[in-house]
């Protein structure tokens, strides 16, 4: 978060919004984990309540915040290719054979479960053939 204020001063959403983008859409931090962070941050004088406008807070980074945020230079760039490694699957996730395949998958499923109550036998079955698929998934 320090690295994102060193670009800019931000409200809390656009951390959000931020994370989010950094990562493809894969990952997305809740206001449960921004706020809190922010409130730390300010705690340790790495940042800074820029402005105070309608319950809308502008944060900003402080020298101090800088100063951490170079001490850190392993763990950011350990940061960012985590969430470019998340952006990556982003990206194939979306790619439309998989997308369609995903698609045909569900609806199979649900035609099947939708046809009436499953027997154990039947349960394993399906079971059984939703692991060999991960497993054919996994090894590709």
């Amino acid at each position: 978060m320090l690295e994102l204020l060193r670009t800019r001063a931000r409200y809390g959403y656009d951390f959000i919004k931020a994370i989010a983008e950094l990562a493809g859409g894969e990952y997305s931090p809740s206001a449960g984990v921004i706020y809190p962070t922010l409130a730390s941050l300010q705690q340790t004088g790495h940042a800074t309540l820029a402005q105070d406008s309608g319950g809308k807070k502008l944060y900003a980074i402080t020298p101090q915040g800088t100063a951490f945020l170079e001490s850190q230079r392993d763990a950011l760039l350990r940061a960012h290719a985590r969430l470019a490694s998340a952006a990556l699957v982003a990206d194939a996730r979306h790619a439309p054979q998989l997308q369609r395949s995903m698609q045909n998958f569900n609806t199979a499923l649900h035609l099947r479960l939708s046809r009436g109550p499953l027997q154990p036998e039947d349960l394993r079955r399906l079971a059984e053939a939703i692991d060999r698929a991960a497993i054919d998934i996994e090894r590709s």
